[in-house]
């Protein structure tokens, strides 16, 4: 028996993702575009050592909670009193039948346990931002979560 995902995004997920965010209070929920992209990434800033276990953590938090291989981009590099400090961001994109997967991972087990101060949510943009990282121990306790420092963004296309 096969799910028909079109028909859970469009009426349950989307509606949930209306009635659990009270940042969209304001809105009709048959109003809520849908979603044609998502695009996760974390930005770097200031690596002074390419080694760092760091990197790695934010790639396999992608591979082992989304499923799929995360990518670099904007790679650059600054020369400052003799140290090389490195700047990219580690991203993951889904399109298509891969959104439903995400959107509801982020609807059922990710923001109802955010607080607002945890949580900021961009309409301009489209973008939200999530500061607390350990969101994704709670869920496994993984040796390979507990250096992850920055904060993961997570942009939607309407």
């Amino acid at each position: 028996m096969e799910k028909d995902l079109f028909f859970y995004y469009k009426y349950i997920v989307r509606f949930f993702f209306y009635n659990k965010s009270s940042y969209l209070s304001n809105l009709n929920c048959f109003l809520i575009p849908k979603f044609w992209k998502v695009h996760l990434f974390f930005e770097i800033l200031d690596l002074i050592d390419l080694d760092d276990p760091k990197i790695f953590n934010y790639f396999y938090l992608f591979r082992f909670f989304f499923g799929k291989k995360a990518f670099y981009s904007r790679y650059s590099t600054r020369f400052s009193l003799n140290v090389l400090y490195h700047n990219f961001l580690v991203n993951l994109v889904f399109t298509k039948k891969e959104i439903y997967f995400c959107i509801n991972f982020f609807v059922n087990e990710i923001f109802p346990y955010l607080n607002k101060k945890n949580l900021n949510i961009n309409f301009s943009s489209n973008e939200v931002v999530i500061y607390d990282m350990a969101i994704f121990l709670e869920k496994k306790t993984n040796i390979g979560l507990f250096s992850l420092r920055d904060s993961l963004n997570v942009t939607f296309f309407f």
